[in-house]
């Protein structure tokens, strides 16, 4: 599918930007070989109008969800997350039923299930985790009739829509009264330099003005909102009939700060040079992107490194090596042991339980 209009103002006047050629169209792990995989070019574009940089060519979602990657409760960060957030509901939700999108971990069910007398669950995927007893819906929440729910809840699920205005839209159609969103800090994103912060996931920058901006034209008022750390913030928007919209306001800043991203980082890893066997941390979207980087030192990557159950013993898709619980590090007793290790805002909890594992780690640092 090729985008062709602009995600936040539906300008079609948008530039080819960057391109990172024959990339892996999902993240997601799996267990067939790896001459099944697809590759193609990861275009991203920048809007001439208000700025926002957004992805080409969007990955068909049966394809890219089609195996669950990302169980985001092993974390200490991400288990923080998760309760602030449902805290955050709990305190402003005044209804007793809801549906959640994107949520078949069931990690929000579980935290919300005494509070919420309906809940729902609307999800592109059916994994093996998804908790039995809530009710479930398969489907795409961008072409989804919510007529009947009047709270909608979105747990870092927002920057992953093909087109959020339609969605917006949809909502407001169906007369959903409250929406409760969390979606990861770009701003910080941007200015920590972080080379995931675009993918074939998260499809286009979304940042504090530009999501108010969005829901604003549909009559949707940004009731609360709260920032969690440097890594998330929290939003409740709920339906005001004569809401004034926000007036666009172009802003190439960011644009401007994920070009140099893209471009400088490509510069940073010819300057890295693997002559020792080693593992790459964590698998996923960070460990995926290493490897693309540093494909060409093939015979000296042993695997990857990685907490997520449903992840191991799986191949990282795009990479014929496969991924490793970290504990593996227990059989190189009295061995230095190699770990390229880039993952954003979890390098430290990471490092730490590494550091646990094995006392002689040496670090490539990127």
């Amino acid at each position: 599918m090729l985008r062709q209009s602009c995600v936040i103002c539906n300008s079609n006047i948008l530039n080819d930007i960057y391109t990172l050629e024959n990339y892996p169209i999902t993240p997601s792990s799996n267990n067939l070989d790896y001459s099944t995989d697809e590759f193609q070019d990861c275009t991203f574009l920048s809007c001439n109008m208000c700025g926002c940089v957004q992805l080409k060519m969007l990955i068909n979602p049966i394809k890219l969800y089609l195996n669950s990657h990302n169980s985001t409760n092993i974390s200490e960060l991400w288990r923080e997350h998760h309760t602030l957030f449902a805290n955050f509901i709990i305190k402003h939700n005044k209804l007793p039923e809801l549906i959640e999108v994107g949520g078949n971990s069931g990690i929000l069910y579980n935290l919300l299930r005494s509070s919420i007398n309906s809940y729902t669950i609307l999800d592109i995927s059916n994994t093996e985790n998804r908790p039995s007893e809530v009710q479930f819906i398969q489907g795409n929440c961008e072409n989804f009739n919510f007529t009947g729910y009047n709270s909608v809840v979105l747990s870092h699920t927002f920057e992953h829509l093909y087109e959020p205005r339609l969605f917006i839209q949809n909502l407001h159609s169906a007369k959903v009264d409250s929406i409760f969103i969390s979606i990861p800090n770009m701003e910080e994103m941007c200015l920590s330099k972080n080379i995931s912060i675009l993918h074939n996931e998260h499809t286009y920058y979304v940042g504090d003005y530009e999501i108010k901006y969005l829901f604003s034209q549909f009559n949707y008022y940004c009731n609360s909102s709260y920032e969690y750390k440097t890594h998330s913030r929290f939003y409740h928007f709920i339906y005001v009939s004569d809401i004034v919209p926000f007036t666009l306001t172009p802003s190439f800043l960011y644009r401007d700060k994920i070009i140099d991203i893209f471009s400088k980082y490509p510069l940073l890893i010819k300057n890295i040079n693997i002559n020792t066997p080693c593992y790459i941390c964590p698998a996923g979207h960070y460990g995926q992107k290493i490897y693309y980087y540093l494909q060409k030192y093939n015979k000296h990557i042993k695997g990857f490194l990685d907490n997520d159950p449903l992840k191991q013993n799986k191949r990282v898709y795009g990479t014929p090596f496969y991924i490793y619980p970290p504990k593996i590090l227990e059989t190189y007793s009295g061995i230095k042991v190699y770990i390229i290790l880039y993952a954003g805002p979890y390098i430290n909890e990471i490092k730490k339980q590494i550091n646990l594992i094995h006392s002689n780690i040496e670090y490539i640092s990127l």
